[in-house]
């Protein structure tokens, strides 16, 4: 798994689509505030971003904050 290697090579990681998993199906928990998890460590926390393969509309989105942001962008960019 890529998180598990950025960890084993020092980088502190949050990876939304294992660290949330099932949050979607909890209705305590509206989508907008699991997608705004994401927003915020973006913003207040990260300094890059690692695109994996595959289709994901909330990796899209998280890829176009990103570039806004001016993180170090890693992998494969779709956007």
């Amino acid at each position: 798994m890529i998180a598990r290697d950025l960890v084993a090579e020092g980088h502190q990681v949050y990876c939304p689509h294992t660290m949330s998993w099932g949050w979607e199906d909890d209705s305590r928990i509206t989508r907008e505030q699991y997608l705004a998890l994401d927003r915020s460590f973006l913003e207040h926390w990260a300094e890059g971003i690692c695109r994996i393969p595959g289709e994901s509309q909330g990796a899209d989105s998280e890829m176009c904050l990103a570039k806004k942001l001016g993180l170090v962008i890693v992998g494969s960019p779709r956007v």
